[in-house]
């Protein structure tokens, strides 16, 4: 008996973890491109499939390699859509009564019935919503006459708070190249989805979107060191000067044409400024003008220091 009991315990926990492994949408956290996720479940599927055919009589013994197709990803998109609407949403769904499905776009006339059968207090009921024949829910509307996809016409509706919803903000988000909310959430409209408080959800994303805050991120400013001593104290002019070179400048002399560059003096405590002529870059051009000019004699005499700083345009 003792060990009737054990084994009872233990089978007991064994089964809840089945039960919660067959929730497909706590599975898709291992996933983080939303593609990527319909493919793992389609592929899931059709591996399903294989192994029923092998298993039932009318298995022929081919090995060909089975391909995935269109109806295949559809499949699967609408298993993780049923399998994340039935955790989010289990007692919209509970008031919604089977007979309650809607077969086709046309089938509208009973939309009073089903928004006065849900509670005032549940967050779909201003969205008119049904479920349609694949057990999917839907949001309602007046665009039956629209010449539209029924997918566009009645999106499917989507909880704010899932890792599925993120998916699928994720992969519009990119297929936009990253522009901004408005155009994320048109996107994800028009594909046939409906985010419950998508603008609040998809502007959440794109604030923690890297790519985003890197492209609409403030110019970052460098903080400016202190002033040197040199500009601070008070001096004679051009005690402290720096010197900048511009130019070339091209003139005639006779028949030939000639480069010259301007030389600005500048002073560093008084701002001042003094302007020469230099006949090249070189270094010995500037030591010529620097000691040839006997005019600055009268005011410059006492010059200590010279930055130089040239930039030629």
């Amino acid at each position: 008996m003792a060990h009737r009991r054990e084994r009872c315990a233990r089978s007991q926990p064994s089964s809840a973890m089945k039960k919660k492994e067959l929730n497909i949408a706590d599975r898709l956290g291992y996933f983080s491109d939303w593609f990527r996720a319909k493919r793992a479940i389609a592929l899931s599927l059709l591996y399903l499939k294989r192994l029923r055919e092998q298993a039932s009589a009318e298995h022929t013994g081919s090995n060909k390699k089975a391909m995935l197709q269109v109806q295949d990803m559809q499949q699967a998109k609408n298993l993780i859509i049923k399998s994340v609407q039935s955790i989010t949403f289990p007692e919209e769904l509970k008031s919604l009564k089977p007979s309650q499905h809607v077969k086709s776009h046309e089938d509208r006339s009973s939309a009073p019935d089903r928004r006065s059968s849900l509670k005032e207090s549940f967050s779909l009921r201003k969205l008119d919503p049904f479920i349609d024949s694949q057990g999917i829910l839907r949001v309602g509307g007046r665009l039956r006459n629209a010449s539209l996809p029924f997918e566009v016409k009645f999106p499917v509706i989507l909880p704010r708070r899932s890792h599925v919803t993120t998916l699928v903000i994720r992969y519009f988000h990119e297929s936009v190249k990253h522009q901004g909310r408005g155009m994320t959430l048109n996107e994800i409209r028009a594909n046939g989805y409906w985010i419950i408080g998508g603008t609040s959800a998809a502007g959440s994303y794109i604030w923690s979107c890297i790519v985003c805050r890197k492209i609409r991120s403030a110019v970052v400013e460098q903080k400016m060191a202190d002033l040197p001593e040199d500009r601070l104290e008070p001096t004679p002019p051009f005690t402290f000067c720096a010197i900048d070179y511009f130019g070339p400048f091209v003139i005639k002399e006779g028949r030939k044409e000639m480069k010259r560059y301007g030389v600005l003096f500048t002073c560093l405590a008084s701002r001042a400024v003094h302007l020469e002529t230099s006949i090249s870059l070189e270094t010995d051009a500037f030591i010529i003008l620097y000691a040839a000019e006997g005019r600055y004699d009268n005011y410059e005499a006492t010059r200590e220091q010279i930055l130089w700083a040239p930039t030629m345009s």
